[in-house]
């Protein structure tokens, strides 16, 4: 996908108040570690989180795209989008803390603005404010999708050479996604466009085959980062932006495999992301809630080289 460059903003509208307050239940969060992959026992154990000093099970990195995107949603339709009409193309979580079960978040729409690619596409992208119940942020989403003119999905861009994965990205691991993860995912997370799970809808919309959900890429990608940062509950800000929608196929599903750096001077992990040799990811980064290296040993050599269990057909 063609890098944005702003040009200048068509418009921007006043903030978009969200529908009434989420509630994070135990249930929700351990069904959205299950669909991710996520095996931290804080993330699905009340009791593992209780031991940890938590008030309730820890929400993987990624989480809060769950809650915000109900108001998402309404910020399409009332910029008169169909879903059905957009490329998720990029994603940014800045966390003030960790989500937790128990948390009643309120959510808010700001800075929405198109803007346009030096190719000429148009973009769409806005922020979502998330607060709790005394009113303080917890945390921010950042969007970004493509307005397509059709049904259609844009060609990807030939394959050329390949760069090798740099050297200082060195913690490995492999996730496997299944189709049984990306409909598990459609169910927690409420983004259930038909190209998620039905082969014909993907191929009319000029797709090979089912995709993932940019959203779970990014969820995946989120646990290599919080193996680089020290936790799940460690990543402070996660961005990414997506290379070309990601074909799962409906047998052994697919390999993902993510490198990450340590913290540079500023904080700054950077993240890579293949499925068969090839990036899925233009670029993506986290940053840690304290940057330190000493944090992240025992994770990463947990999964290192590991794999996610594939979910259950659905």
């Amino acid at each position: 996908m063609t890098e944005v460059v702003v040009r200048g903003q068509d418009h921007r509208e006043p903030a978009v108040r969200g529908r009434p307050a989420y509630t994070v239940s135990p249930q929700i969060v351990a069904s959205y570690a299950e669909a991710v992959g996520e095996t931290d026992p804080k993330c699905r154990d009340v009791r593992a989180a209780t031991e940890a000093g938590l008030p309730g099970l820890l929400a993987p990195p990624g989480f809060a795209f769950v809650v915000a995107y109900p108001l998402s949603g309404d910020v399409l339709r009332r910029a008169g989008i169909r879903p059905q009409a957009i490329t998720h193309v990029a994603e940014t979580h800045r966390m003030v803390r960790a989500i937790t079960s128990g948390d009643v978040l309120e959510s808010t729409a700001i800075n929405k603005r198109f803007h346009t690619s030096a190719g000429g596409r148009t973009f769409l992208s806005w922020d979502v404010e998330l607060t709790d119940a005394g009113g303080r942020l917890v945390g921010t989403t950042s969007s970004t999708v493509l307005l397509r003119a059709g049904e259609r999905w844009p060609e990807r861009s030939p394959a050329g050479p390949v760069a090798p994965v740099r050297d200082e990205l060195r913690h490995r691991a492999r996730y496997h996604v299944t189709r049984g993860h990306v409909a598990r995912y459609c169910g927690v997370s409420g983004d259930v466009h038909p190209v998620y799970w039905s082969d014909a809808a993907a191929r009319r919309s000029g797709l090979p085959g089912v995709i993932m959900q940019g959203s779970l890429l990014f969820a995946v990608v989120a646990r290599a980062a919080s193996c680089a940062c020290g936790g799940p509950g460690s990543v402070a800000e996660l961005g990414a932006r997506f290379a070309a929608p990601v074909e799962v196929p409906d047998d052994e599903g697919i390999v993902v495999e993510v490198a990450a750096g340590d913290p540079d001077a500023d904080g700054t992990v950077a993240l890579d992301a293949r499925v068969g040799g090839r990036p899925v990811l233009t670029s993506a980064w986290a940053r840690p809630t304290v940057p330190s290296a000493t944090r992240r040993a025992a994770r990463c050599a947990d999964e290192r080289g590991g794999a996610a269990r594939p979910g259950p057909r659905p």
